[in-house]
């Protein structure tokens, strides 16, 4: 039997970003970008692709480990989606403090414990070994788009094409 799913904070909109505050005091905002990851003459919907930003605006000296972060952030990704039911949405991982796989698995497993099953999320990584990077990368779409089988073709084509840069 599934937990039941867990209430997360009351985000505000000012400025362009989703902005919460956690109990313990921490300010998060959340931001979407338009990003032509696909080429336009490639890819239909290259003007509905964003990428996801939260941004840890004030903590506190100690650390939490938050559940209903997970539950802001993924309520926030699916209420952006649902107000376009085309958008396609990209999480990658700031990799500057090497702390990414981290980061990325506390992402996947908010998704998978917030995602109320109308939401796919693919992922691949690009490692860069010349300059030391991995970089992780989450795409999600709703389940019934109707160029699902579009966009998985041109997320491989991108991902194809990103790792011959190296």
């Amino acid at each position: 039997m599934q937990n039941p799913p867990i209430e997360g904070y009351r985000p505000y909109f000012i400025n362009g970003a989703y902005v919460f505050t956690t109990d313990d005091k921490r300010i998060y905002s959340v931001t979407f970008e338009e990003q032509p990851f696909f080429e336009d003459s490639e890819f239909v919907l290259a003007d509905r692709t964003y990428e996801v930003f939260l941004t840890l605006q004030k903590a506190p000296p100690a650390y939490s480990t938050d559940p209903r972060i997970g539950a802001t952030l993924t309520g926030i990704i699916q209420n952006f989606i649902e107000k376009d039911p085309l958008r396609i949405v990209f999480f990658t991982c700031d990799t500057a403090d090497g702390r990414h796989h981290a980061r990325f698995k506390r992402f996947n497993d908010w998704f998978r414990e917030n995602n109320n099953r109308r939401y796919l999320k693919l992922e691949d990584s690009i490692d860069y070994p010349a300059i030391n990077k991995l970089f992780l990368i989450a795409l999600i779409m709703r389940n019934d788009h109707p160029y699902g089988g579009d966009v998985l073709s041109s997320f491989v084509k991108l991902n194809a094409y990103l790792r011959s840069r190296k």
